[in-house]
């Protein structure tokens, strides 16, 4: 008979960033971690697991809390080398999810392990009334109660209180985390150090995919080295690691060099924002008095859609780059000197960085036909809109009929200084005898 699965909270940082749930978001739901049979083990409750992000964010912006904690993760795992199927495993997961009913919640089952465990990742802000997501120890016992009732329902054992003289602190889920057979902890160290850099742009959401892993991470610009903390708690420094690209320098040095391909990629498109804002801006000027509430309803669309704010938000960054002072070199106090020749500076993490932007691109265009518009998409959906009001307009406009009763319009004569409406002086009159 198998043993219960086990239910804790990881422990984040209060403050999180968007890019750093995001990342935590692709990298829970990788294929290679989720496939079981031809099947990717991952759901959503209250959400869609292809707009998760979006839908999250939404959530956030709607009740005007996109600050603080971002999302809440939680982890359902079963000891080591117990056979549980996996199917069996999402089932009880999607069902243990039902609990925080009023979130939104990606829920994700990882078989690449030894151990089936699944991941949580609940929205801080409830998508209904806005309220703040919190737990506390008080606030755990119902969801482990809920596991232990779904655990008896379909077959597993449950826990058995421990007498008082006996209780030991539980096993975290940071414990279950273990790598292949034979390896020693270094190695698994170094694998996660891996597989985290596949997905991380910035230190920050480095430190957090390794954390999701179990593991502590001390970076620091005071200190020399990186230090790590394992999930049973030995410690190791970053040249101990058998291999220079472990190294912070060396480390710090691709996180920058991947926010360089970033910065320029992203100016590309800022600049091809601006043509088509421009583009679009000159159409919507251009449109009648009698399709005036066709623009109105171009622009209502555009501002519930987030234009506005990311047109503003651009507007804003621009006029923060400009403003900023620079020293002596011409480099902003607060920027670091951009890199000139990044393909010759050799870091050891090419593979990484490849594999980084491969899955870009991929996040990319599976999220184009989701809710995630942006600005280029939305200049391009303004400018179809205003052409589909302009055909709308010459076919909603009466055809002038001409037959024998036509008559003519008259046209006004022009007023002369100190005539008035009504003194008829564009009339002809005929006095008959």
């Amino acid at each position: 008979m198998v043993s219960i699965a086990i239910v804790s909270f990881a422990k984040f940082k209060k403050k999180q960033s968007r890019a750093s749930m995001s990342a935590v978001m692709n990298y829970a739901m990788k294929t290679e971690k989720t496939l079981y049979e031809g099947e990717r083990l991952v759901s959503g409750l209250n959400c869609s697991p292809e707009t998760v992000y979006h839908e999250f964010i939404n959530t956030k912006l709607l009740h005007c809390k996109d600050s603080g904690r971002m999302y809440y993760h939680m982890v359902q795992s079963f000891p080591k080398g117990e056979d549980v199927p996996p199917k069996i495993a999402h089932e009880m997961a999607v069902r243990l999810a039902e609990h925080f009913k009023d979130y939104e919640v990606l829920i994700c089952t990882h078989t690449d392990r030894d151990h089936i465990h699944s991941h949580f990742i609940i929205n801080s802000v409830a998508f209904d009334s806005g309220r703040k997501f919190h737990i506390s120890t008080p606030e755990i016992e119902p969801i482990r109660q809920l596991n232990d009732r779904l655990c008896m329902e379909y077959g597993f054992e449950i826990c058995q209180p421990k007498p008082k003289y006996d209780r030991t602190k539980s096993m975290s889920v940071a414990e279950y985390h273990a790598a292949v057979k034979g390896e020693s902890w270094k190695i698994r160290l170094m694998n996660t150090i891996d597989e985290c850099m596949k997905h991380a742009a910035s230190k920050d959401e480095f430190i957090e995919l390794m954390e999701f892993e179990g593991y502590g991470v001390k970076w620091t610009d005071t200190r020399k080295s990186i230090t790590y903390t394992t999930p049973k708690g030995m410690k190791c420094r970053d040249d101990r690691l058998h291999e220079t690209k472990y190294l912070k320098e060396r480390m710090e040095l691709e996180l920058r060099i991947r926010q360089e391909i970033i910065t320029g990629r992203t100016q590309t498109a800022e600049q091809t924002t601006a043509n088509e804002r421009a583009i679009t801006t000159a159409d919507t000027q251009s449109l009648s008095s009698d399709t005036a509430g066709l623009g109105r309803a171009v622009r209502d669309f555009a501002h519930d859609a987030g234009a506005g704010e990311i047109i503003t938000t651009a507007d804003q960054q621009h006029q923060n780059t400009a403003e900023q002072p620079t020293n002596e070199n011409g480099v902003g106090e607060n920027q670091q000197e951009p890199l000139t020749d990044t393909a010759d500076l050799i870091t050891g993490w090419e593979q990484e960085r490849q594999i980084f932007f491969s899955a870009q691109a991929e996040i990319a265009e599976n999220r184009m036909g989701g809710l995630a518009l942006d600005t280029n998409q939305l200049a391009s959906l303004g400018s179809d809109i205003i052409r589909l009001g302009r055909s709308v307009e010459s076919l909603s406009q009466p055809v002038p009929v001409r037959d024998s009763t036509t008559r003519p319009a008259v046209k006004e004569h022009k007023k002369g200084v100190g005539q008035k409406q009504d003194d008829h002086s564009g009339y002809d009159f005929e006095m008959k005898m």
